[in-house]
């Protein structure tokens, strides 16, 4: 697989699983974990550490970037 059609999936893939983040219970040796997604800010598109875009992936085509997104555990 060429780096362009890698970094496409691995977007892809990552933007449907941060996308998927729903509130769940989870219970761990008899005790009730509350998971709760937060989705954190949107962040500027990365570019590669000399300032090029990242082979494969094009904002205008793509759309933003996908907001990370912080797990609170109680």
């Amino acid at each position: 697989m060429k780096l362009e059609a890698a970094n496409v999936l691995a977007f892809e893939a990552g933007r449907a699983l941060l996308g998927a983040a729903r509130p769940l219970d989870v219970e761990i040796e008899g005790v009730t974990i509350h998971v709760a997604p937060q989705r954190e800010p949107p962040i500027a598109w990365p570019a590669l550490p000399d300032g090029r875009p990242i082979p494969g992936l094009d904002e205008q085509r793509d759309g933003p970037w996908p907001s990370a997104v912080r797990l609170d555990c109680s």
